[in-house]
């Protein structure tokens, strides 16, 4: 299901996590023009369980010399996004979980948005590349997601590789 396209530290965690995940799911983002973005997304994340995990954004892609190419389903994705989703203290969620993440607000100060809907900022994304779809891939994860997050984080500063195309800058790293 889930292949790495190039042998670097930041491919190989990926694919563990997302392989070795005994909880996984994946569904294709795209627009139903008849009952637009938002209710599309709200039916085809219908499957994700509001839980801690990880979730990544794929779209296709035909340039395999891109760091964030794997290979799904036996076709090249370009990895857009990762992200983390209900944090845990003391055993208890204490943030929304993976449905709720996928289905909630976000801004994004380089297109000057602000409390967009997901689904909607999915929208502009998929114009301004000229798609149709992405795929969402999420983990359940029992192990700390900020921590997993981070791990990533390092593995592409190890491997002197660009955060993927909608992953923000960050500043220094949290000591956790």
């Amino acid at each position: 299901m889930f292949k790495i396209v190039h042998n670097s530290k930041y491919q190989h965690l990926i694919s563990n996590i997302i392989n070795h995940s005994k909880k996984r799911g994946n569904f294709i983002f795209s627009i139903n023009k008849n009952i637009g973005a938002i209710k599309s997304l709200s039916l085809q994340s219908i499957n994700v369980p509001n839980t801690p995990g990880l979730y990544f954004l794929f779209c296709e892609t035909e340039n395999i010399n891109d760091p964030h190419v794997f290979e799904i389903y036996n076709k090249k994705h370009s990895l857009l996004y990762f992200g983390k989703a209900g944090q845990k203290k003391d055993g208890a969620i204490v943030k929304q979980g993976l449905k709720g993440r996928l289905n909630n607000v976000i801004t994004d100060s380089k297109r000057k948005l602000k409390d967009v809907p997901r689904a909607k900022y999915w929208e502009v994304i998929l114009n301004e590349l000229s798609k149709t779809s992405l795929m969402i891939l999420w983990v359940e994860t029992s192990d700390n997601c900020v921590e997993l997050e981070e791990t990533i984080y390092e593995a592409l500063g190890s491997d002197n590789i660009t955060y993927p195309f909608l992953n923000k800058k960050r500043g220094k790293s949290k000591k956790i």
